[in-house]
């Protein structure tokens, strides 16, 4: 529809020719990176490592997973040197499981032991996590992520240098 007054119908602050491409529209090259991707999940291999120089387009590929496995798998990307402890990672795993009710609505008082097991109850559905720049992982951090692929079918994607 034809709009003549764009700024009481749309906000002073939004231009009306705008455009928004989707970022999957995009994204050129890397077709066989993608593909070997999207094998990795369709095979439900656990665990896979992309590795590639400095701005050869690994994040750019996190990104890209993102936006094609979104409303198919559950998908939940991180940057390793955001995570923290072993505590905030499995916090943050547990709350990016968690449904919209769980998040907002039901105060959660469930102890650290009730958590960590409702996490591998959760993750025994399909997950895929990405972690960016895995090389900043720590030990702990490796020791949950590996309880975790030898309790649950969660598929791990490290994205890092060689």
């Amino acid at each position: 529809a034809l709009v003549l007054n764009w700024q009481k119908k749309l906000g002073y602050h939004n231009d009306p020719f705008q455009d928004k491409p989707f970022f999957t529209e995009c994204l050129v090259g890397l077709d066989k990176q993608r593909e070997a991707i999207n094998l990795f999940i369709i095979k439900g291999q656990q665990l896979g490592l992309v590795l590639g120089e400095k701005g050869m387009g690994k994040s750019t590929l996190v990104h890209w997973l993102q936006e094609e496995m979104q409303g198919k798998i559950k998908v939940i990307a991180l940057e390793a040197k955001t995570i923290g402890s072993r505590e905030r990672l499995e916090k943050t795993l547990y709350e990016a499981t968690s449904n919209f009710i769980e998040k907002h609505i039901i105060k959660d008082e469930k102890t650290k032991e009730e958590k960590h097991t409702a996490l591998k109850e959760r993750l025994k559905a399909q997950h895929v996590l990405f972690i960016d720049n895995a090389g900043s992982l720590t030990p702990p951090h490796i020791s949950l992520l590996q309880e975790f692929l030898n309790d649950t079918k969660l598929q791990l994607l490290l994205f890092d240098l060689p």
